[in-house]
Protein backbone atom coordinates (compact mmCIF):
# COMPACT_ATOMS: atom_id res chain seq x y z
CA UNK A 1 0.00 0.00 0.00
CA UNK A 2 1.31 3.67 -1.22
CA UNK A 3 2.28 5.91 1.53
CA UNK A 4 -0.38 8.92 1.67
CA UNK A 5 0.83 12.04 1.02
CA UNK A 6 0.28 14.69 3.94
CA UNK A 7 -2.18 17.08 3.46
CA UNK A 8 -1.80 20.89 3.28
CA UNK A 9 -3.67 22.55 6.33
CA UNK A 10 -4.23 26.19 7.01
CA UNK A 11 -4.32 26.49 10.86
CA UNK A 12 -4.73 23.51 13.45
CA UNK A 13 -8.40 23.92 14.60
CA UNK A 14 -9.47 26.23 17.46
CA UNK A 15 -11.59 23.46 19.22
CA UNK A 16 -10.49 20.04 19.01
CA UNK A 17 -13.79 18.51 20.92
CA UNK A 18 -17.32 18.70 20.24
CA UNK A 19 -19.63 16.97 22.62
CA UNK A 20 -23.43 16.68 22.90
CA UNK A 21 -25.21 18.07 26.05
CA UNK A 22 -26.32 14.37 27.15
CA UNK A 23 -24.12 14.00 29.31
CA UNK A 24 -23.10 9.93 27.84
CA UNK A 25 -20.37 8.49 27.20
CA UNK A 26 -20.46 7.17 24.33
CA UNK A 27 -17.43 6.41 22.33
CA UNK A 28 -16.59 9.46 20.48
CA UNK A 29 -16.22 10.01 16.36
CA UNK A 30 -12.89 11.08 14.98
CA UNK A 31 -12.51 13.26 12.19
CA UNK A 32 -9.47 13.99 11.08
CA UNK A 33 -7.62 17.59 10.81
CA UNK A 34 -7.46 16.84 7.03
CA UNK A 35 -11.37 16.34 7.03
CA UNK A 36 -11.93 19.06 8.90
CA UNK A 37 -9.61 21.27 6.27
CA UNK A 38 -12.11 19.47 3.90
CA UNK A 39 -14.85 20.89 5.55
CA UNK A 40 -13.70 24.43 6.04
CA UNK A 41 -12.52 24.92 2.63
CA UNK A 42 -15.84 23.52 0.85
CA UNK A 43 -18.50 24.06 3.13
CA UNK A 44 -17.15 27.43 5.34
CA UNK A 45 -15.21 28.88 2.73
CA UNK A 46 -16.95 28.20 -0.47
CA UNK A 47 -14.23 27.02 -2.56
CA UNK A 48 -14.94 24.42 -5.89
CA UNK A 49 -13.51 21.37 -5.07
CA UNK A 50 -10.71 21.66 -8.03
CA UNK A 51 -9.67 25.15 -5.46
CA UNK A 52 -9.95 23.16 -2.01
CA UNK A 53 -8.16 20.27 -3.85
CA UNK A 54 -5.40 22.89 -4.76
CA UNK A 55 -4.93 24.49 -1.50
CA UNK A 56 -4.63 20.88 -0.04
CA UNK A 57 -1.87 19.70 -2.46
CA UNK A 58 -4.23 16.86 -3.55
CA UNK A 59 -5.93 15.50 -6.49
CA UNK A 60 -9.88 16.79 -6.89
CA UNK A 61 -11.01 12.88 -6.52
CA UNK A 62 -8.78 12.23 -3.46
CA UNK A 63 -10.57 15.89 -2.09
CA UNK A 64 -14.31 14.55 -2.92
CA UNK A 65 -13.63 11.70 -0.99
CA UNK A 66 -12.18 13.30 2.03
CA UNK A 67 -14.87 15.68 2.18
CA UNK A 68 -17.80 12.52 1.39
CA UNK A 69 -16.05 11.19 4.30
CA UNK A 70 -16.10 14.40 6.29
CA UNK A 71 -19.89 15.02 5.87
CA UNK A 72 -20.50 11.12 6.76
CA UNK A 73 -18.87 11.36 9.66
CA UNK A 74 -20.12 14.80 11.06
CA UNK A 75 -24.01 13.80 10.14
CA UNK A 76 -23.81 10.22 11.74
CA UNK A 77 -22.10 12.32 15.28
CA UNK A 78 -24.80 14.82 15.18
CA UNK A 79 -27.75 12.52 14.47
CA UNK A 80 -26.36 9.64 17.07
CA UNK A 81 -25.21 12.11 19.48
CA UNK A 82 -21.52 11.30 19.78
CA UNK A 83 -18.84 13.41 20.38
CA UNK A 84 -16.67 14.85 17.80
CA UNK A 85 -13.27 14.84 18.49
CA UNK A 86 -10.79 16.45 15.78
CA UNK A 87 -7.65 15.29 15.16
CA UNK A 88 -5.25 12.78 13.30
CA UNK A 89 -4.42 12.36 9.56
CA UNK A 90 -1.91 12.79 7.53
CA UNK A 91 -1.51 16.48 7.49
CA UNK A 92 1.77 19.10 7.42
CA UNK A 93 0.70 22.53 9.09
CA UNK A 94 1.10 25.42 5.97
CA UNK A 95 3.49 27.98 7.11
CA UNK A 96 1.97 31.32 7.98
CA UNK A 97 5.16 33.48 7.32
CA UNK A 98 6.04 32.62 4.24
CA UNK A 99 2.76 32.44 2.33
CA UNK A 100 3.58 35.78 0.49
CA UNK A 101 5.03 34.18 -2.34
CA UNK A 102 3.78 32.04 -4.80
CA UNK A 103 3.79 27.90 -4.46
CA UNK A 104 2.80 26.30 -1.41
CA UNK A 105 5.64 27.74 0.42
CA UNK A 106 5.57 31.34 -0.36
CA UNK A 107 8.19 31.19 -2.83
CA UNK A 108 10.96 31.10 -0.71
CA UNK A 109 11.93 27.38 -1.22
CA UNK A 110 11.69 27.11 2.19
CA UNK A 111 9.92 23.68 3.13
CA UNK A 112 6.86 24.77 6.07
CA UNK A 113 6.77 24.25 9.88
CA UNK A 114 4.65 21.74 9.83
CA UNK A 115 3.00 18.07 11.03
CA UNK A 116 4.12 14.58 10.22
CA UNK A 117 1.90 11.63 10.39
CA UNK A 118 1.94 9.32 13.08
CA UNK A 119 -0.64 6.85 13.91
CA UNK A 120 -4.01 8.13 14.90
CA UNK A 121 -2.32 11.73 15.40
CA UNK A 122 -0.83 14.53 13.84
CA UNK A 123 2.39 16.07 15.57
CA UNK A 124 2.67 19.44 15.17
CA UNK A 125 5.69 21.91 16.11
CA UNK A 126 5.29 25.06 17.67
CA UNK A 127 8.21 26.68 16.45
CA UNK A 128 8.26 29.22 13.94
CA UNK A 129 9.02 28.68 10.21
CA UNK A 130 12.40 28.90 9.48
CA UNK A 131 13.07 32.94 7.92
CA UNK A 132 14.41 32.95 4.39
CA UNK A 133 17.78 33.35 3.52
CA UNK A 134 18.94 36.86 1.80
CA UNK A 135 20.53 35.55 -1.50
CA UNK A 136 22.50 38.99 -2.50
CA UNK A 137 21.69 38.26 -6.13
CA UNK A 138 23.63 34.94 -6.07
CA UNK A 139 22.44 31.40 -4.30
CA UNK A 140 21.80 29.47 -7.61
CA UNK A 141 23.28 26.63 -6.56
CA UNK A 142 26.63 26.68 -8.76
CA UNK A 143 29.50 27.34 -6.62
CA UNK A 144 31.79 30.38 -7.79
CA UNK A 145 32.37 29.12 -11.34
CA UNK A 146 29.24 28.74 -12.49
CA UNK A 147 28.06 25.50 -14.74
CA UNK A 148 31.24 25.19 -16.36
CA UNK A 149 33.22 22.18 -15.70
CA UNK A 150 36.13 21.44 -14.61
Amino acid sequence: MRPQKLRLIAAKPACRRFSPDTGNDAPAMTLGLDMLEALRLADAEGLSQEEAARQMEISPPTFCRLLAEARRRVAQALTRGLPLVMEGGPVRLRCQHHSGGEGPHGGHGQQPDGATRTPGTAEQTEEPCPPARPRGGHGFGHGRRGRTSR
